[in-house]
């Protein structure tokens, strides 16, 4: 199953992790993130900081 965040649209496919609970992830291995999240307890809150590609499309309303 999907996680909550990608669940409810705060995360989204193409999202760059840039920092986890305030550390820097951006250089980090893919194991390494992981181990770094997979250390969160159960219940606690992660704080998660990413950069999003806008695709440069207008919002369906403004397209004419």
């Amino acid at each position: 199953g999907k996680g909550a965040a990608v669940e409810d649209g705060r995360l989204r496919n193409g999202d760059r992790l840039l920092t986890v609970n305030g550390i820097d992830v951006t250089q980090m291995s893919l194991q390494d993130t992981v181990g770094l999240l997979r250390e969160t307890k159960i219940g606690d809150t992660v704080h998660l900081c990413i950069s999003r590609q806008q695709d440069g499309s207008l919002p369906e309303d403004l397209v004419s």
